[in-house]
């Protein structure tokens, strides 16, 4: 009879521990396309002026919002932030609940299976929008993770929500075959090698597609000694299409002609007023401006100040606005080993 009682003894402090979870959390409720929707929600009591991080925490299918507050407690070490853990519903069906009996999450935009459509990227809108009236959020700092199906609900996210999801973490999830991510985020993905629910080589493949596409962002107004109030650089990289792209932002308090500089070891081939070619052996670059306030195309061999010490001779191309304004926005696109 120990066993018995043993677990009995464990099933009352799982119970008790899960009741202390929602005492010490906020129930929130939401009617979101028909359905009654709830979450479970941590947030600091101090300092509310303070911006908070976000963080959105999915349980796995057939899981709940209390247990993933009790196994995950990101509000316990992580006492800063506004902490949502959301409760799944019925009717989402799964490789191991094809009925849909259990609560969870959808795995693709406008899901056909349960007819769900978008009834839980609804629910996330829905929840960010409530958060953001409720407590002073950090737009900069929203994030989603979780388990399983709760993963492959984050990924989800980062394909259909990528303007505010800022990075993402996952256990155990991957990305739905019809879902593509096309912006780069920071992501913690976890694998298991012998998972029967969602394979290792599929989970794999999903982390594979999540580091198709790198990126950078960097601050360099200091270069600029004061004269700029803004000046930050994006650059992204794409494996699969071996493609660069540079965003640069810039702001003036005074109206100012802007320039973006290119530089090659030769001459380079203009193909259009936005599009150049570049050269060097067998190594081409196509280099298209694709946004721009309005530029014209220039090159010269000659430096516009002296190297110091000895350099090798270059071509110095120039994209240069026609009009003074106070801010400029340059999107080029490098296309490696095309011609344009």
């Amino acid at each position: 009879m120990r066993p018995s009682l043993g677990f009995v003894f464990v099933v009352f402090l799982l119970a008790i521990s899960a009741q202390r979870v929602g005492a010490q959390g906020t129930i929130m409720k939401w009617t979101v396309d028909g359905e009654k929707r709830e979450a479970l929600v941590f947030a600091p009591t101090t300092d509310s002026a303070v911006k908070r991080p976000l963080v959105f925490a999915f349980h796995g299918h057939g899981g709940n919002m209390h247990g993933a507050a009790q196994l995950m407690h990101i509000h316990t070490t992580w006492p800063e932030a506004i902490v949502v853990y959301p409760q799944g519903l019925i009717d989402r069906p799964s490789p191991i609940d094809q009925q849909g009996n259990r609560p969870g999450w959808e795995v693709e935009a406008n899901q056909l299976a349960g007819n769900v459509g978008n009834k839980d990227l609804d629910f996330f809108d829905a929840m960010l929008d409530r958060m953001r009236q409720k407590y002073l959020v950090d737009d900069d700092r929203v994030y989603a993770t979780g388990f399983s199906n709760g993963g492959i609900f984050s990924y989800l996210l980062w394909a259909e929500r990528s303007k505010v999801i800022a990075a993402t973490g996952e256990v155990a999830g991957r990305l739905w075959d019809s879902e593509h991510l096309t912006q780069p985020r920071s992501i913690l993905a976890i694998a298991g090698l012998v998972d029967t629910t969602d394979p290792y080589a599929m989970q794999a493949a999903s982390i594979e597609s999540a580091r198709q596409a790198d990126h950078a962002t960097g601050d360099a107004r200091a270069a600029y000694g004061g004269a700029l109030t803004r000046a930050e650089r994006t650059v992204t990289y794409d494996r699969t299409a071996n493609t660069v792209t540079v965003r640069d932002l810039l702001a003036s308090d005074t109206p100012r002609t802007w320039e973006w500089n290119l530089h090659s070891l030769n001459r380079m081939e203009p193909a259009s007023g936005t599009r150049v070619s570049v050269r060097n052996g067998h190594a081409r670059m196509c280099v298209e401006m694709q946004k721009s306030p309005g530029v014209q195309f220039t090159q010269s061999d000659e430096w516009t100040a002296p190297p110091s010490g000895k350099a090798e001779k270059q071509w110095h191309g120039r994209f240069a606005t026609t009009q003074k304004t106070r801010e400029a926005e340059f999107v080029a696109v490098m296309r490696i080993g095309k011609e344009c």
